[in-house]
């Protein structure tokens, strides 16, 4: 289903919610300071982006402000077993919301958009996963924010 809108004239065309998933995007930096945007564009069906994972400038965890960096991750923090096993709910140490990464970031970002397009009254989901790369080059950077700059006028939606 096209729910963000549609390709027009090879440049993308918003609906309300493709500019609300547009928005949501673009605040990404704001609610983890440790990702950049790079390249981005909201298609009518999916999204495409660059996100740079940068933990050089992140002020130690604990005066982060973030309440879910203040939470201790080990057993020995906590001083028993039992408080150990409540840390990150029903996954444990393996829950992604504990850690600064980028499966925090998208989970976020599509937890967002899903709600504000639940409350709009429509039914949406999400693929379950989504794809990631490693870039490791500047070559390889720029063909990629090529790709998404194009992807409008590819129409592949």
């Amino acid at each position: 289903m096209h729910y963000f809108g549609d390709v027009i004239a090879e440049a993308m065309q918003y609906s309300a919610l493709g500019k609300l998933a547009n928005e949501y995007w673009e605040m990404i930096p704001e609610q983890f300071p440790f990702a950049k945007l790079d390249e981005f564009i909201v298609m009518p069906n999916h999204v495409h982006g660059i996100i740079e994972i940068d933990k050089s400038n992140i002020m130690d965890a604990a005066d982060s402000g973030d309440a879910i960096n203040r939470i201790p991750t080990s057993t020995a923090a906590n001083n028993s077993v039992a408080n150990a096993t409540k840390i990150g709910g029903f996954a444990g140490l393996k829950n992604p919301m504990l850690y600064d990464n980028l499966s925090r970031v998208i989970r976020w970002y599509k937890g967002r958009v899903s709600y504000e397009i639940h409350q709009a009254g429509y039914e949406f989901a999400w693929q379950t996963l989504f794809h990631d790369r490693i870039i490791r080059d500047e070559k390889e950077l720029n063909r990629i924010r090529q790709y998404i700059i194009n992807n409008p006028s590819n129409n592949n939606s």
